[in-house]
């Protein structure tokens, strides 16, 4: 399913999206997210930590970070 979180400018969104991204993966759903291409390497690095601070690295598997071809 897509869904779209979004918001104003200062509203902490991305904060809001690697919470819901982590809980889904937790849940065992397999997550995508697409950023821009400069992105990719800073997102996989962010979402790693992020589950390495939980001690479930592991589940790094089920997520994928993507961005557009042109």
């Amino acid at each position: 399913m897509t869904e779209f979180i979004i918001g104003k400018a200062c509203a902490d969104v991305s904060q809001r999206l690697r919470a819901k991204l982590l809980k889904d993966v937790k849940t065992g759903k397999s997550v995508t997210l697409i950023v821009p291409d400069q992105y990719v390497f800073e997102t996989e690095k962010l979402l790693y930590r992020a589950l390495a601070e939980t001690g479930d690295t592991r589940l790094f598997a089920c997520i994928s970070v993507t961005t557009f071809d042109k």
